[in-house]
């Protein structure tokens, strides 16, 4: 089986089967829970069997894992928890000259809100990455609220501990202020434990 991801139109397609399939595939549209409103996923025919599955809005509606998987190191999901998403993808060093600034997309879906932009990091000791690390390093809790900026406050990140285990991030990203700027956040939520370890770990190599 494998699978494939497109950040850009929050779809993925999974391929039932390894091997080589002519054209001329039939397509059925699934049936699905009517409360997951607006979903759309299709299936692919082939010779009578099932050979992919078509996942519109693949964010909401699969595992962070599974697109982790499909899209290997260039995307790290969060969420999704009550609908929100937030999506971190295509790093990338805007000066090519193998300092430390790294560009990055992060999208943030909610119910009835979308947004993205583009966030500069230094991923030196005060970067994204050193971050959620010390985040992790803190597992057992914290006090009060932590808060992390990019470099041209384009996104901002804060964290809270509920003592129990749980540690709720809210995303906030900022557009360009030419000509005017706009703001918008979402709330995820994650186990302190292996799952915050987890995210950690993408991040740093999505930086890297």
């Amino acid at each position: 089986m494998r699978v494939t991801y497109d950040s850009e139109a929050d779809a993925a397609y999974v391929y039932l089967t390894d091997e080589p399939l002519s054209d001329g595939r039939d397509t059925t549209a699934c049936e699905f829970p009517e409360s997951v409103g607006g979903a759309m996923v299709n299936l692919d025919w082939k010779d009578g069997r099932v050979v992919g599955l078509e996942v519109l809005d693949a964010s909401k509606l699969l595992y962070p894992d599974l697109i982790d998987t499909a899209t290997g190191d260039g995307v790290v999901v969060l969420g999704p928890d009550g609908g929100s998403v937030v999506t971190f993808s295509g790093s990338f060093d805007p000066y090519k000259d193998g300092y430390d600034f790294r560009d990055f997309k992060v999208h943030i879906a909610d119910e009835g809100l979308t947004a993205t932009t583009m966030v500069r990091s230094m991923e030196t000791a005060n970067g994204l990455a050193a971050f959620v690390g010390s985040l992790v390093a803190d597992w057992k809790g914290w006090n009060g609220e932590r808060k992390w900026e990019s470099i041209e406050h384009d996104m901002g990140l804060t964290a809270s501990h509920d003592g129990l285990g749980t540690i709720t991030l809210r995303v906030e990203v900022r557009s360009d202020p030419y000509p005017t700027r706009w703001t918008a956040s979402t709330t995820v939520r994650l186990a302190a434990g292996e799952e915050l370890t987890r995210f950690a770990q993408r991040i740093t190599h999505l930086l890297s």
